[in-house]
């Protein structure tokens, strides 16, 4: 399967980076026509979207432009649990995994929580790819946490989910 991956911040950690307004005339519809030209090409292909920050309010329009997969949904930022219950079934959801404070800095239990906890949200009805939302910031913890999750992902991530 062929994916491409397009990335624009249009959130961050207080809001949104572009008002809604301009997104939704400046952006979107440019999104949405590379979108077609893309399907156009190849209709199977799959397009992901890395927006970081807060993107509740975007949700909608993502998948009106033809987005298949976003990464992340910054749970510091947005409601994940609502976001995948009412657009679970219309987009696949990609990382999700704290790098930020979890993996760069908690303990091997925290790691193992997270990972649960994500899976828990994230996992039923399908439509979600297990990973860090993002990559992982060197820290003493790093390392230990690293290899805590690996382990974590081969004992957790298999269906039925049996936690």
């Amino acid at each position: 399967m062929d994916i491409i991956w397009w990335g624009d911040d249009i959130g961050g950690e207080e809001g949104p980076m572009i008002s809604p307004a301009h997104w939704k005339k400046y952006l979107k519809p440019r999104y949405a026509k590379m979108v077609e030209e893309v399907k156009k090409i190849n209709k199977n292909v799959k397009i992901a979207f890395h927006s970081d920050g807060y993107i509740e309010h975007a949700i909608e329009d993502f998948i009106e432009i033809g987005f298949d997969i976003l990464n992340p949904l910054q749970p510091e930022m947005n409601d994940v649990a609502m976001i995948k219950k009412k657009y679970g079934d219309k987009l696949t959801f990609w990382g999700n995994v704290n790098t930020r404070s979890i993996l760069s800095n908690g303990r091997p239990e925290d790691v193992i929580n997270e990972i649960k906890n994500v899976i828990k949200v994230l996992a039923p009805g399908g439509g979600f790819i297990l990973c860090t939302n993002h990559k992982m910031q060197s820290s003493e913890r790093a390392l230990d946490n690293a290899i805590t999750y690996y382990w974590a992902l081969e004992k957790l991530r298999n269906y039925p989910i049996g936690f």
